[in-house]
């Protein structure tokens, strides 16, 4: 993929199988989509397309069957956008810059990494760690601005082509 349309960024929503508490809308990822290619100008925005997941109009599917085959698409990405979950703690282990999405469930500071950008609710509450629906949740993804984790990617891109050049 690399090599046909050089440097890009994952957006990768993650989240068609989680519990409602762990995912935001579908919409937010949509504006989350228009906001980065404001942010971001040119650089295409690639999804992993495997078979359960609903593509995001706009990107470019990169079309995988297994994990390991979808990291192999992270190992080559300037950047991961995403939701907490198995790419975040790929794209650590890959040495790939991240901005990760936490809502108001799962917890920051057990499992996320502090050299990505967490975006971590500030509800007392949080993380609830609810396994039913709870309102704490939904308000948590309502409060995320796509415009604010777009301005924070376009930021997070520009400190890694910076390190990349040193």
């Amino acid at each position: 993929l690399r090599q046909s349309i050089g440097s890009y960024v994952i957006l990768e929503p993650t989240a068609d199988r989680k519990h409602g508490n762990r995912r935001t809308a579908r919409e937010f990822w949509d504006r989350l989509r228009l906001s980065l290619k404001g942010a971001l100008g040119r650089l295409p925005i690639v999804q992993l397309a495997h078979y359960q997941s609903t593509p995001l109009h706009g990107t470019i599917p990169a079309i995988h069957g297994t994990f390991r085959e979808a990291c192999c698409y992270l190992a080559h990405a300037s950047l991961l956008v995403t939701s907490e979950g198995g790419l975040a703690h790929a794209a650590a282990a890959l040495g790939v810059p991240a901005v990760v999405l936490w809502g108001g469930n799962i917890s920051c500071v057990n499992l996320g990494y502090p050299e990505h950008v967490n975006f971590v609710d500030p509800s007392p509450r949080t993380p609830c760690g609810s396994l039913v629906s709870c309102d704490h949740c939904a308000q948590a993804w309502a409060r995320l601005d796509p415009v604010v984790v777009a301005a924070a990617a376009a930021e997070e891109l520009a400190r890694g082509a910076a390190r990349s050049r040193r």
